[in-house]
């Protein structure tokens, strides 16, 4: 079975899987945001996320894992440089083939606008892929599982059942 994983790595995280059942069509499944921003230092709320994805990836066994490139500037500079490393390491660890998607390149395809808020991100998640989407952290981690979908098999989902977790 396929499974596509779509990472929204922040202070809080969106995780989303897709999978490809037996008769072709898909599931999409989002998880509540995993929240590390009450841990102050930096260094812990990576190692906290990095723990979290290692069981992640041995529960889940990705077989293609997207995940959004992080903006390098501003104070969040090091805390998302961190997180992209954990993500890459991460594949490379376990086997998986990764796809780093540009925040802009997963707006314009949800929405065909480059700079689509997050309210639009989420309403393009729903419209997509039938799902209870609450926080803008479980849209874009739902699109890019969607995208990444298109990308590996080169049409769009069959709907089958989606549900949330």
């Amino acid at each position: 079975m396929t499974v596509i994983l779509g990472l929204d790595s922040a202070g809080c995280s969106g995780i989303a899987r897709m999978d490809r059942l037996p008769d072709g069509s898909s599931r999409c499944q989002v998880r509540d945001d995993l929240d590390f921003k009450h841990e102050k230092d930096p260094a812990k709320r990576m190692m906290r996320y990095r723990d979290e994805l290692q069981g992640i990836f041995a529960r889940v066994k990705p077989t293609f894992v997207l995940f959004e490139k992080p903006h390098l500037r501003g104070a969040g500079t090091y805390f998302l440089a961190g997180l992209r490393t954990i993500n890459v390491l991460t594949c490379l660890d376990h086997g998986v083939s990764f796809l780093e998607v540009p925040t802009t390149t997963l707006k314009v395809f949800a929405t065909g606008k480059g700079k689509a808020d997050k309210e639009q991100m989420k309403a393009a998640a729903r419209e997509r892929l039938g799902l209870t989407i609450h926080t803008d952290n479980q849209s874009d981690a739902a699109l890019l599982c969607y995208y990444g979908w298109i990308k590996h098999f080169g049409y769009p989902p069959v709907a089958g059942d989606t549900f949330r977790r």
